[in-house]
């Protein structure tokens, strides 16, 4: 391979406009940057079927080497393009305890990406989630449990690459444990090296067991691996170190976006980069710039910066990658992809507190927490409210005074009551706890009647209601998962999950500080 065909190799930039709804898709200088640099593939998102595949194809077609077409599908390969399937999040099927689900997800998520030419699926999850404070991993992990993780990501690569798509573990070396979304700023993981043999690892060596294709790196400062004030995506240490030396991982190390906080406000994205492929990186996800990375890149070869070596490695890594596809196509699951988000949208949800036998009357007074949610996942709340004889109301940021104590005063005259919380993960709103604004209120609720909380969202918030009588867990919002939880409440049918993580007894009483409302960025569920 010549050189400059390996730089190409290892850069992964951003596929604008095939799937970017805000962008227009401009085939003539996309396809002139690829034949002039060959890169290694394109990561996309939020496309629709046929558009997707068509214009992936055609790239593909003008690629002298073939490409690697990467995607965050962590719950199916509808997280990217619509018309395909959205499963339920990852703690859905941790709470499931299923691993034959979880391999389940992992096949269907595959053989649909690869229908549309995504042959790389950025997942999964591979971090143990035990921080209630931590803003972006959540109940996008199997759960808190490392053993139990560990069996969810061995199941889903497995799924996944049996089924002809090439799998990717992240956020080594584990970012559950933290307080900071990487999409912003530098975290720190503030675990010692005992603890992290202990929870961070075990999910990450399961996957190297299972043969994954890639892993992708962390954003965070590990002081612990020798790396307290940089992030462990540039640090030997962490790479070399202990991924490949001590994990024995021969695979394809991928760094997480390039253009994240938690790399971008360490240092300058170029120099970041090379950085990651002196640390023992393979591939540079997301470059803020491509042509300006690549060229870098010919200059840390030039000055003797940068090995030949080291690149030449890398490209070779791709290769191998690539070389890979195709050699897996097993039979489909005899479930499918919609009876395996209804089964398991039911087996996970989780009686926290109360009786898992709960059944709410018919007089339940209803009330919808609106903490930056999209509107068809209240219109969902809506029609199963209707579908079981309930009504209610939607509260959020904008309830005034007047309206909390008209909701009060209905509330006092039900049965019982049944707050829906939707609070979605989200992309830099560093935050998965409700605010004060709409904490109080609602405890007021929980004091003067008996009331059962939901989270649609993270399963820790609902420890910031110690009066209710009932905590229950849905780990996400899809229309498949509130009629699942509606339904088992009404009919009393029972909550089988297994709770996957540890809500603390003290210390989520205290709201968090108050916060406006999410800004908008991508959410996980």
């Amino acid at each position: 391979m010549r050189l400059e065909d390996a730089i190409g190799q290892v850069l992964c930039p951003t596929l604008f406009g095939a799937q970017l709804l805000d962008r227009p898709y401009e085939a003539g200088p996309i396809h002139s940057q690829l034949t002039r640099f060959r890169w290694g593939g394109y990561i996309l998102f939020h496309g629709n079927r046929g558009e997707t595949a068509r214009r992936v194809a055609d790239l593909q077609a003008s690629s002298r080497i073939p490409l690697l077409i990467a995607a965050d599908m962590e719950h199916g390969a509808g997280q990217q393009v619509r018309g395909l399937s959205v499963f339920p999040t990852a703690m859905a099927f941790g709470a499931a305890d299923d691993t034959q689900a979880a391999y389940d997800l992992g096949a269907w998520t595959a053989a649909e990406a690869l229908s549309v030419g995504v042959n790389w699926i950025l997942a999964p999850v591979a971090d143990v989630t035990n921080n209630p404070l931590n803003p972006i991993i959540n109940i996008r992990s199997f759960g808190g449990d490392p053993l139990r993780v560990s069996r969810c990501v061995e199941a889903f690569v497995r799924g996944c690459q049996d089924h002809g798509a090439l799998a990717c573990a992240k956020h080594f070396p584990g970012h559950g444990d933290t307080e900071t979304d990487s999409h912003s700023r530098l975290g720190i993981l503030h675990a010692d090296r005992n603890r992290l043999d202990e929870v961070e690892l075990p999910p990450f060596a399961a996957a190297i067991r299972a043969d994954v294709a890639a892993i992708m790196t962390a954003h965070l400062a590990v002081p612990a691996l020798g790396a307290p004030d940089r992030p462990a995506t540039v640090s030997r240490e962490v790479m070399t170190g202990l991924l490949r030396e001590e994990l024995g991982f021969d695979g394809l190390i991928v760094t997480d976006a390039l253009v994240m906080g938690g790399i971008t406000r360490t240092q300058d994205p170029v120099d970041a980069a090379i950085e990651a492929l002196l640390a023992g990186c393979d591939m540079l996800l997301m470059p803020p710039d491509p042509v300006a990375t690549y060229e870098g890149i010919q200059r840390a070869l030039d000055s003797g910066r940068l090995p030949e070596s080291r690149i030449l490695d890398a490209a070779q890594r791709v290769l191998r990658a690539k070389a890979r596809l195709g050699s897996a196509h097993k039979p489909l699951p005899q479930r499918s992809a919609i009876s395996l988000s209804r089964e398991v949208s039911q087996q996970a949800l989780t009686a926290a507190k109360g009786d898992p036998a709960m059944r709410l009357p018919k007089r339940t007074f209803a009330l919808a927490v609106d903490d930056g949610v999209e509107a068809e996942r209240l219109d969902a709340w809506r029609e199963a409210l209707r579908r079981h004889g309930l009504e209610g109301r939607i509260i959020g940021h904008g309830t005034t005074g007047a309206e909390w104590r008209e909701v009060l005063r209905e509330a006092e005259q039900a049965e019982a009551v049944l707050v829906g919380v939707f609070s979605p993960i989200r992309v830099s709103k560093d935050r998965s706890l409700l605010p004060v604004s709409l904490v109080e209120p609602l405890r007021e609720v929980c004091r003067r009647c008996p009331t059962t909380v939901v989270s649609f969202s993270s399963p820790f918030l609902v420890g910031q209601f110690p009066e209710a009588v009932g905590w229950v867990l849905a780990y996400g919002s899809r229309e498949f998962q509130i009629e699942a939880a509606i339904a088992a409440l009404r009919g009393g049918s029972g909550l089988p999950g297994r709770l996957p993580v540890v809500i603390p007894a003290a210390g989520l009483e205290a709201p968090v500080d108050d916060a406006p409302p999410p800004s908008g960025g991508p959410s996980f569920a």
